[in-house]
Parts: structure tokens; sequence; C-alpha cells
């Protein structure tokens, strides 16, 4: 088996459609739709995989998702708009236009890859988003990129409240209250690492929940860590299905 004999690529016009480009090199496409739980079932190479497209296109995201809010928002703070770009570009919150894009249809996975559940499709349906904005950043640049998620991101923010990181003290508990009131249980905070000289560190922390790592916040204290993590988690979940 190779990429081009998937079934799912026996008309990828609609996909290509949704997305706004014509693919010139339409195997582009097709390394963005491979999911490397298929690598163990095939002959397909590493290289065959969309993992190098979705490093790639989680770079590109960020800076199309940095630039739109900071033309968006001219008045808003570093730490609003740092926020503001972690909400949109988590993979749950981008599993959305993934779906719209009907990405499922499409990606060459491993059996029961996104069957599994609905978090871990979310997961799925997210790296595979960004692995196509890669593919297309690679086959027409960044114009074609920006037109593409331009309407995605005008849906985003247009619903955004900038509201929940006003008061960064009180991240925790109001995420406590967040997830209490939708029987998520708790959050866990444990430290990565703490970088710098001693008079002035840097402390990341991962923030974890329902035995899931959400994000990862950083501080110049433990605690200042533990209050961005909570922050940033609370924009993720803001327009996200995670919690519905």
């Amino acid at each position: 088996m190779n990429s081009r004999e998937n079934r799912q690529w026996a008309n990828l016009g609609p996909l290509q459609d949704g997305i706004g480009h014509s693919f010139r090199d339409i195997s582009l496409l097709q390394c963005a739709l491979t999911h490397d739980s298929l690598l163990n079932e095939t002959n397909l190479d590493q290289s065959d995989a969309n993992e190098r497209l979705e490093f790639l296109g989680d770079s590109v995201l960020g800076l199309v998702v940095s630039v739109y809010l900071y033309r968006r928002y001219p008045d808003r703070a570093e730490g609003d708009l740092h926020l503001a770009r972690a909400a949109a570009v988590n993979t749950r919150n981008l599993s959305i236009p993934a779906e719209k894009l009907r990405l499922g249809d499409y990606i060459a996975t491993g059996g029961g890859v996104l069957s599994a559940s609905s978090r871990a499709r979310s997961n799925v349906l997210g790296s595979c988003f960004e692995a196509v904005i890669g593919a297309v950043f690679v086959d027409a640049g960044y114009s074609t990129v920006e037109k593409f998620l331009l309407p995605w991101m005008d849906d985003f923010y247009d619903n955004y409240d900038f509201s929940l990181a006003k008061d960064s003290s009180q991240n925790k508990s109001r995420l406590n209250e967040y997830l209490v009131a939708r029987d998520r249980g708790t959050a866990e905070y444990q430290l990565l690492e703490m970088i710098g000289p001693d008079h002035a560190p840097n402390y990341s922390v991962q923030l974890i929940i329902e035995g899931q790592t959400i994000c990862i916040g950083k501080g110049t204290s433990v605690r200042r860590a533990e209050q961005d993590a909570a922050g940033i988690a609370l924009n993720m979940f803001m327009g996200s299905d995670y919690v519905s």
C-alpha cells in the first residue's frame, strides 16, 4: 500500500474546495492526511506520516493567529493576546474547523483511532488540521493559509470573552468552579522544570484534568505558573466542545 492508493483519497476535490485551495502537489495533502498510527499496519515510512507537516503547521498557525490578534485588538496587552492565541490553537478547539471540513472522512489511520473516545478523536482531528495548514503553506505560501484560516478566526474571536483572563490571581479558583459545575473533577498541577538563575527563575507547570495534560503554564514562581496554566485552560475551553 502507498499513500496514493488509500480509499479516503479517491476524491479530494470537496476537501480542497473547503480549504479554498487546489493543490499543485496533491501528495502534500495526502501526507497531511496520513496519521502515524497507520505506519504499524502498512509498509509506509515515517516520512509518509503527517508529523513533520503538523510541526510546520503548528508554527504557521501560531504566526497567522498572532498577526490576526495584533491587528484586530490594537489596544490589548501582550498577556491578553497570549491567552487569546492559546485559546484558539489547542488541538481540541482546532477539531471544530476540522469537523466542518469533514477531515474525518479523509484521514488515513490505524484501526479504531477515530472511533475511540471523543477526546482522542478531537486530538487526531486537531493535529491533522495543523498538518493541512502545513501542507497549504508549503504548496502556496502564507497568504493562502491566512485566507484559509480567516473565516475560522473571525468566528472564534467574535465569540471570545477576554474577561476570564482579566484577574489572573483568580484563575485557579475559577477553573475549579468551572470544572465542578460540569462534573469534570479537579485540576492537578505538576512542576515540569525551573530554568534561569536563582534570582530570576522561570517555572513551567503542566495542568492535568481527568488524566490528560491540558496545557503548560509559565511564571516567575510556581504559583504564578499554576495561575497561568489555569488561565490558559479557561480560555481553551471557551468555544470548545470539551465541556459541552
